[in-house]
């Protein structure tokens, strides 16, 4: 399950912050078809398989009456798809506890009946990795939709991206503290749309202490920063680990205002602290004294070349 930036944060706002589809439209500056194909899409990804546009609707609460039923009829007729409706709506409650699941019909049943099964207990760093990254997400969304974070006025963003003003790749070595040779790489860069993304490569990194998760964090000075919005928990213990992140295009302010780029091992029990925080962003200051303390130790550090 590896969802975008984007999807995480519509969901987010539907979900966790319970805003319609048309809302989170206007907020986001994006066409209600789009938000809706960015929601659906994330279902998608969670479930390994598209669930149709009716169940889909149906998980997230914005089907018509007509989609509810043919939505339960189609679930009733094929025990796969319910399998696979109730397994979406388990991963929604484990990442958004105030997510209510449809009562889903079983096999057979024209009936509604039998509500998706409880969600399992799920590790902290696997739901940090879900609800962190669109928490992160959502606020980004927020604070660029707001103005409060990019800069620039509504005839510079009207206007759209110049290919030509595309900025070269930045590459970034990470490093233990104390170390004279790099342990992995960091490269961010943005496509000609100006949608940055994130190359990591970690050199045989050690799994993460007990009661601890690894965390990619923007240090933006005086032991302050920013969650990055990307899932490294399985970062550790694999030997080489090479993966590239797509990252929502509100979150290239605070890259450009980053003095470094670290991977932390964080206390578990700190997240959903760091959670709060990075919410209230959303709701008031975005100074560099109004960013989260840094929520554990540096295991990498990468300086951003200037």
């Amino acid at each position: 399950m590896a969802l975008s930036g984007e999807q995480r944060a519509v969901l987010d706002l539907l979900l966790g912050r319970g805003l319609d589809l048309d809302r989170i439209a206007q907020l986001t500056r994006v066409p209600v078809a789009d938000v809706r194909a960015r929601a659906h899409g994330a279902l998608a990804a969670i479930g390994d398989a598209d669930p149709g546009e009716d169940v889909a609707a149906l998980l997230l609460g914005h089907a018509t009456p007509d989609a509810q039923r043919r939505a339960r009829a189609a679930l009733a007729a094929d025990p796969v798809a319910r399998e696979r409706a109730a397994r979406i709506a388990q991963t929604l409650q484990v990442g958004w506890p105030g997510y209510v699941a449809p009562d889903l019909p079983e096999p057979g049943v024209d009936a509604d009946g039998g509500r998706a099964p409880a969600p399992r207990p799920g590790s902290r760093t696997w739901t940090w990795a879900l609800v962190g990254g669109a928490v992160v997400a959502a606020v980004l969304v927020v604070l660029a939709a707001t103005g409060r974070l990019a800069g620039g006025d509504d005839a510079e963003r009207a206007a759209g991206p110049d290919p030509a003003a595309t900025p070269a790749p930045v590459l970034i070595a990470l490093r233990a503290p104390g170390a004279t040779t790099d342990a992995g790489r960091a490269t961010i860069g943005s496509t000609v749309r100006f949608e940055p993304y994130l190359d990591l490569e970690l050199d045989d990194l050690p799994a993460a202490p007990r009661g601890r998760v690894f965390l990619l964090w923007a240090d933006t000075g005086e032991g302050r920063g920013f969650p990055l919005p990307v899932g490294v928990e399985d970062a550790g213990g694999q030997g080489r680990f090479a993966r590239r992140y797509d990252l929502p295009p509100a979150l290239a302010p605070v890259l450009g205002r980053s003095r470094a780029i670290e991977l932390l091992a964080a206390d578990a029990g700190r997240l959903s602290r760091l959670q709060r925080e990075v919410e209230r962003l959303g709701d008031g200051s975005t100074s560099a004294a109004a960013f989260p303390r840094r929520p554990g130790t540096v295991v990498l550090r990468g300086v951003v070349p200037r």
